[in-house]
């Protein structure tokens, strides 16, 4: 009878712990998951060297920390299947608008991953597109999270049988990183090989090195998930003007005169209306997209969401130019230069410098830490815990 009452307690801890979230019905995780796409680096691939380059760096470089990743087109895993093919892969977008993922303390702090997830929460206020934890018995496409010293990369869209996203610590876990980062996991490419690109950008290939050059290809319509918003330098899958340089000169330049690109702080609001359009029909399954959080547009801005002020407003207002064609007008250009007169770039921007990143590290109890509770019972379901139990 002894062992049976151990045995009762038993279950109802690993119950606890499995349902402490209570929003999503899953049972104990047995097992560790084992992503079947790890990743496949290419034959020249220099993991020190890489390695390195991510740790050196530091904000104000003329490169994105994730350009150091030296995949394809920097930061983009592909599987063995398609490194052989000659043109960029159409990704796999994620059932019910929706990502599974599993993270762990093996590989990052309890401060890390609760940045990690808050950063979740902002891509779910801000489209619609959900992020919950990996249910063993039920999820066969989910995401892992890793912080191994290969750089800031993942790939792109759903693929079967589980995929990494990695992180290396410290600096890819910069806030803007790990949205571009997880957009690539949504689905999304880089703008800069949008189907248009060519009508708003002129691409210096004299300053790229012939391997390179293939990342400049522009997309088809399809792969490029065309879902009729207008190009967007602002956006934070845009690459920065030094992109795969060779000489140190820009290798990109925009035909609107001064424009800015490869900004890594925030969504930009075509950003947001790309993934609510691509995912519209799932996310319309569990809730409306009239229901969603909408972004403040009182204030001036060019075109740049604070991930810490959400208002409410109409789903109308979340972009001027939400039923434009991708094809600029003079109108438009004139506008866009207009737009950047008015105020300047940098009041726009999410502020995610050095003092925030730092206080990832550091930060007093938040509710997102509160949430790793939760993951640290997932993660280990027999380990008792009296944090599992409240």
């Amino acid at each position: 009878m002894a062992n049976l009452g151990i045995l009762k307690i038993f279950f109802l801890i690993v119950c606890k712990s499995n349902f402490v979230n209570g929003k999503h019905d899953c049972y104990s995780n047995p097992y560790l998951p084992l992503p079947k796409n790890t990743g496949v680096y290419p034959q020249n691939y220099n993991a020190d060297l890489v390695a390195r380059r991510i740790n050196n760096w530091r904000r104000g470089d003329k490169h994105n920390v994730e350009e150091y990743t030296n995949l394809f087109d920097g930061d983009i895993m592909l599987t063995e299947e398609q490194l052989l093919l000659d043109t960029i892969p159409k990704s796999n977008l994620w059932h019910r608008g929706e990502m599974p993922f599993y993270i762990t303390m093996e590989q990052f702090t309890e401060r890390q991953i609760a940045h990690i997830i808050s950063t979740m929460d902002i891509i779910t206020n801000h489209t619609g597109f959900k992020f919950r934890r990996f249910c063993f018995e039920t999820d066969r496409n989910y995401a892992v999270f890793k912080s191994a010293n290969t750089g800031c990369w993942s790939y792109v869209g759903m693929l079967n049988y589980g995929q990494v996203i990695n992180l290396q610590i410290p600096n890819c876990l910069y806030r803007g990183t790990v949205i571009h980062v997880l957009l690539h996991a949504i689905g999304f490419y880089h703008e800069h090989n949008s189907p248009v690109r060519d009508n708003w950008l002129s691409v210096k290939w004299e300053n790229i090195l012939s391997t390179n050059k293939n990342y400049f290809k522009t997309l088809d319509s399809i792969t490029a998930r065309d879902s009729g918003v207008l190009y967007d330098y602002d956006s934070i899958l845009h690459g920065g003007p030094y992109l795969h340089s060779f000489n140190d000169k820009p290798t990109m330049e925009t035909q609107i005169p001064n424009m800015k690109i490869g900004q890594r702080e925030a969504f930009s609001l075509r950003d947001v209306e790309r993934v609510r359009r691509v995912y519209e029909d799932e996310v319309k399954n569990w809730k409306s997209l009239d229901k969603l959080p909408k972004i403040n547009h009182t204030r001036k801005t060019t075109g740049f969401i604070s991930t810490d002020d959400i208002a409410s407003t109409t789903a109308s207002g979340i972009t001027a130019k939400m039923n434009d064609t991708e094809e600029p007008t003079s109108d438009d250009k004139r506008k866009e230069t207009t737009d950047m007169d008015k105020t300047e770039r940098d009041e726009e921007k999410l502020t995610t410098d050095e003092t925030e990143h730092e206080t990832v590290m550091r930060s007093t109890t938040t509710a997102a830490d509160k949430r790793i509770l939760n993951v640290f019972c997932l993660i280990w379901p027999y380990t008792i815990n009296e944090t599992c139990l409240t």
